[in-house]
């Protein structure tokens, strides 16, 4: 077959491609999940000084909740005030961190009450939300 030919059917199945995907979706390009915004959030650079193990486990933990929201929220908390932690507040995180989401989130929204083991300077610091630096 005659090359400018089949250079002109290889055109023709792309218009047939367009024609079949009238807005790009289907043959659009798709970012790589590992350079999206979020994924940039959850694993920045160390994020302050060398992490021990636990505070290792701890920030993995508060940066995969199961949504987005929740990785924000607590993955950003972590993040911002981690190394000012004593071994007390470090401990009451670890607590927090086993808790439900929905659950931690409403105590930071202020839609359910604090429970008493919670509550305190670090959850009015949770509270505050300032923290939280969702990149775009």
């Amino acid at each position: 077959m005659d090359s400018r030919l089949r250079g002109n059917d290889e055109d023709e199945e792309r218009r047939d491609e367009r024609d079949n995907d009238p807005g790009g979706l289907l043959t659009a390009p798709l970012a790589h999940p590992l350079k999206t915004p979020y994924f940039a959030a959850m694993s920045s650079p160390n994020p302050g000084p060398e992490l021990t193990p636990r505070l290792a486990r701890m920030r993995f933990r508060a940066w995969h909740r199961g949504t987005r929201e929740a990785d924000y929220m607590i993955g950003c908390y972590f993040d911002r005030f981690h190394t000012e932690w004593s071994d007390e507040d470090v401990q009451w995180f670890e607590d927090l961190i086993e808790e439900d989401d929905v659950e931690i989130m409403a105590w930071a929204l202020k839609t359910e009450a604090v429970p008493e083991r919670f509550a305190g300077a670090q959850m009015t610091r949770m509270q505050v939300l300032d923290y939280v630096d969702i990149p775009r």
